[in-house]
C-alpha cells in the first residue's frame, strides 16, 4: 500500500506540472502578441506604381520647339496610369537643374535662374502649388519641367515619399523614406 500511495503523488504532481507548464505559455503568449502586432502596424508603406510619358515642348505648351535654343524648351510630363498621387508626397529630380510649372501657365517662373534647383517638390509655390492641378496628380494632367539649356539630354525621376514634403524640414527627404516611381531620358 505505501507503493500504490507514492504512484499516485507522482501521478498528481506530472499533471500539476504540465496545467502550470500550460499557463505559463498563454502568459507568455498573451504578453507578446501585442508587441509583434505592433510591430506588424509598422511596416514600410509600399511606393505607388505608375506610368509616365513625356515630350519637350515650347514656353507656350505646344509641340512647335526648336531644339537648338536653350531656356525655351520645356519637358512635359503626363501621368498615363496609376494614382491619384497627393502631390505633397512627390518630389523631381533631374541631371540638370530644374524648374518646375504649371498646366495653366507652362511659362510661369522660369523667368530666372534663381529658380532652378536640383529638386523641385510638386507643392512649391508661395500662393499654392504653382503646377496647377490640385491636390492630388491624376491620370491625364500634365505637369512641366523646365531644365536649365536645353531640354533635350535631360535624365528626369520622379519620387514619392511615404511622408509628406510639407513635415519635413524644406523639403528635405529622410534617408530610405523615398521611392522612385518614374523615370526617363529626353
Amino acid at each position: 500500500m505505501i507503493r500504490s500511495s507514492t504512484n499516485r503523488e507522482r501521478g498528481a504532481s506530472s499533471v500539476i506540472g504540465v496545467i502550470l507548464l500550460v499557463g505559463i505559455v498563454i502568459v507568455l503568449i498573451g504578453a507578446i502578441t501585442p508587441f509583434v502586432m505592433n510591430l506588424a502596424g509598422e511596416t514600410q508603406a509600399k511606393a505607388p506604381t505608375v506610368s509616365v510619358d513625356h515630350r519637350i515642348t515650347n514656353s507656350t505648351g505646344g509641340t512647335d520647339y526648336d531644339t537648338s535654343t536653350d531656356g525655351d524648351n520645356l519637358v512635359a510630363v503626363t501621368l498615363e496610369s496609376g494614382g491619384p498621387l497627393e502631390i505633397d508626397q512627390l518630389y523631381v529630380t533631374a541631371s540638370k537643374e530644374i524648374d518646375i510649372g504649371s498646366a495653366e501657365d507652362p511659362g510661369r517662373a522660369y523667368e530666372s535662374e534663381e529658380s532652378l534647383s536640383d529638386r523641385e517638390a510638386f507643392t512649391e509655390g508661395t500662393d499654392g502649388p504653382q503646377i496647377g492641378i490640385g491636390e492630388t496628380w491624376q491620370a491625364g494632367e500634365t505637369i512641366y519641367l523646365n531644365p536649365e539649356g536645353n531640354a533635350t539630354d535631360t535624365d528626369v525621376s520622379i519620387y514619392w515619399t511615404s511622408k509628406s514634403l510639407r513635415a519635413q524640414e524644406a523639403g528635405e527627404v529622410s534617408p530610405g523614406d523615398s521611392y522612385e516611381i518614374a523615370s526617363f531620358e529626353t
